[in-house]
């Protein structure tokens, strides 16, 4: 169906092609007008468009008023056989459904990234190892952290380890570099020396002084 036809009486005739109008009985509109022809004009439906097209009549066509061989109706038209006036409406334009976009797929979530590898930190005083400690990471995933590195692993000048020195705030002598190499008892036993070094540097000043 390509439209309708709205008659006087009210009656509303679907427009197909070939639809014939005139005065003859066999006609898809009959016109009870006595200037209609007896097969006076009919309709041609093609691709979707509508025309009316006179059949050679006697008294013409008329197409809002003015007489037409062949000529495209659109909504609103009004065709007038003798006094007989026919009023054409379009169909309707079947809504189109709206277009629903593609929905994406989630995109997976990022992978947790295990924490890096924290280094040995060596602690010195008087440039010796004192103590060695290795931060423990966060566990990821539940893995357990690894355990503390030891002394002898700490002592063999790893490359990238972060070295923490420990200074020493006091005055050292001469021999304070090679004094503060030696154990308990040997440094006793220098100081000690040193000691008695020096009080025998003063006995001597003192029997010579009184010498003199």
């Amino acid at each position: 169906m390509s439209g309708t036809i709205h008659l006087q009486d009210g009656r509303t005739v679907a427009v197909v092609d070939g639809l014939v109008l005139g005065r003859a009985a066999d006609c898809g509109i009959v016109v009870d007008d006595e200037k209609s022809s007896r097969h006076h004009a009919r309709f041609v439906v093609e691709v979707g468009v509508v025309e009316i097209e006179d059949l050679g009549s006697r008294n013409g066509t008329l197409l809002n008023g003015a007489k037409v061989e062949r000529r495209m109706v659109r909504d609103g038209d009004v065709i007038t056989i003798g006094r007989v006036a026919l009023t054409y409406r379009a169909a309707a334009a079947p809504a189109s459904a709206p277009a629903v976009a593609p929905s994406r797929p989630a995109s997976p979530p990022p992978a947790a990234k295990a924490p890096a590898a924290a280094a040995d930190i060596l602690e010195f005083a008087d440039d010796e190892v004192v103590a060695v400690r290795a931060p423990a990471p966060a566990s990821v995933g539940g893995t357990a952290p690894a355990p503390a590195a030891s002394p002898a692993r700490a002592a063999a000048n790893r490359t990238g380890g972060i070295l923490q020195f420990s200074t020493q705030s006091k005055n050292r002598g001469p021999l304070g570099d090679d004094v503060s190499q030696l154990g308990g008892l040997p440094k006793l036993g220098v100081v000690l020396l040193g000691i008695a070094l020096a009080a025998g540097l003063a006995w001597l000043a003192m029997e010579w002084v009184g010498d003199r």
